[in-house]
């Protein structure tokens, strides 16, 4: 694998750049129930939908950034890691833990490159 979320592992990574896989990884991961919130609200056009998916995940992300003590805007390894902890205990509630633990290791595969 040389890519992981849109990071190329074989280059440098940044706090920023694994910061922006998450945001793949969760956009990815929540496909399926997004879809179903634009069945049930009728959403209009599909790029109004696609911001909606990637704000509604931003947000999501940004809240786990402050619930660690961490910065969205300028993530570190440690917050990146405590934000990766805390997305895996909240995704408990509705993926199986083989899912969540796959995703888990490849961002973690990404941390450690920072």
């Amino acid at each position: 694998m040389t890519e992981c979320y849109g990071v190329d592992i074989a280059k440098p990574v940044t706090p920023e750049m694994v910061r922006d896989a998450i945001v793949k990884c969760y956009l990815s991961a929540h496909e399926g129930v997004l879809k179903k919130m634009k069945e049930l609200t009728g959403s209009g056009s599909p790029f109004a939908f696609e911001a909606f998916k990637q704000e509604y995940v931003e947000v999501l992300i940004r809240s786990m950034f402050r619930k660690v003590g961490g910065d969205f805007d300028q993530p570190t390894k440690e917050s990146l890691t405590k934000v990766v902890k805390g997305l895996k205990a909240y995704s408990r509630q509705f993926r199986d833990l083989k899912t969540i633990e796959k995703h888990v290791q490849e961002i973690m595969q990404l941390i450690e490159k920072i």
